[in-house]
């Protein structure tokens, strides 16, 4: 599906992907353990969610775990703010040399 090719055009461009899959009987604390550990590492620079989730996780819910900085969909009321680091660059601006979605203040 379209994940699958989400992970081929990153690759393509250079990006490292790491998959975190989670069981379908995954309970919230196990996927926001996940996110949480991807927030503390330095080496990760941005964190999508993919859809479907497991049935009965909040997908809304673990959106708003991920802090703005490595919020790449925009799940967060901060990030879709158009909040940006001290540079007033936004995380993938360089990588994909556009203009970010949401907009600059």
């Amino acid at each position: 599906g379209g994940w699958f090719r989400k992970v081929e055009v990153l690759r393509r461009c250079g990006i490292t992907v790491r998959e975190v899959v989670v069981e379908p009987t995954a309970e919230y604390g196990q996927v926001h353990k996940e996110i949480a550990m991807l927030n503390a590492d330095d080496s990760v620079d941005g964190i999508i969610i993919e859809r479907p989730l497991p049935f009965g996780l909040n997908c809304d819910a673990l959106g708003l775990c991920i802090i703005p900085s490595k919020d790449v969909d925009g799940e967060s009321a901060e990030s879709l703010s158009g909040s940006r680091g001290s540079s007033g660059i936004s995380l993938f601006d360089n990588i994909w040399n556009t203009a970010p979605a949401t907009g600059t203040k």
